[in-house]
Formats: C-alpha cells, structure tokens, sequence
C-alpha cells in the first residue's frame, strides 16, 4: 500500500487540504484570499475522484479494463460531484452558509467546477499510474 505512487500522493493531498482549510479557518484566510476556495475544492475533488479509483482498483481491478479510460474518469467525476453536492448541503446545516445569500449559487457552482477539474485530473494521473502498473504485470509475465 505505501509502496503505491498514487496512494502516497492521495495521503499528501489529503494532509494538504486539512491544512489548507484548518488554517483557512482559523485565520481568515478565505476572506483574505478569494482564491483559497478554490484551491480547497479542487484538492478536495482531486483526493475523492483519487481515493474513490484507488479503492475500486484493490476491490475488484480495474486489469481488465484499464482501456476503458472514459469509465474510469466518469467514476472518478461521478464520486466527487456526489461527495461535493453533500459537502455543499452540509454547509447549510452546520450554518457556515445563509441560503438568501445573493452569491451562494454561483459559489456552490464554482465550488462544484473545481471539484470536477480536481477529480478529472486525479482520473489522468491514476490512468498514467495504472498503466505503468499494468504494463510492468504484463511485461514480468
């Protein structure tokens, strides 16, 4: 597991984001830096399309079918748009965000881009990964 060069860069991924949102939120910084949101999201996508491929990979393998790149981005889509549409609603209920809010829909629809770009990025690079893997099976073979 820890010899896995996606695995690896989903746990840094992962320790990025905490970061990046703790801190965000303890100082300010998303008010600072209109920006840091989207950061947030896209690390956020990016380690849920990730995470969600790395585990169908070890539950059923994507072997046999890691020619079928377009299932394997549109998992990878489907698994973060999912999660992101959940985060957005659980804003709402924790009250981190007022629905009148005049900005709230084109700030969830922003939120939503940059989980779906950091998803479809994880899907190229977990593609690039696997078909080393699959390639180095077949050639030991």
């Amino acid at each position: 597991m820890f010899r896995n060069t996606f695995f690896i860069l989903l746990l840094f991924v992962l320790f990025v984001v905490g970061l990046i949102h703790v801190t965000g939120n303890l100082f300010f910084l998303y008010w600072k830096f209109w920006w840091l949101d989207m950061v947030s999201h896209f690390g956020g996508g990016f380690w849920v399309g990730g995470t969600t491929l790395w585990v169908y990979d070890h539950l059923y393998s994507f072997k046999n079918n890691s020619d079928n790149w377009f299932q394997i981005i549109l998992l990878s889509l489907f698994a973060s748009l999912a999660i992101g549409f959940m985060w957005e609603i659980f804003e709402v209920l924790i009250g981190s965000t007022v629905l009148p809010n005049e900005n709230y829909f084109s700030d969830t629809v922003i939120d939503l881009i940059f989980d779906s770009i950091g998803a479809l990025v994880a899907g190229v690079i977990f593609l690039s990964t696997a078909r080393c893997k699959y390639y180095n099976t077949v050639v030991e073979k």
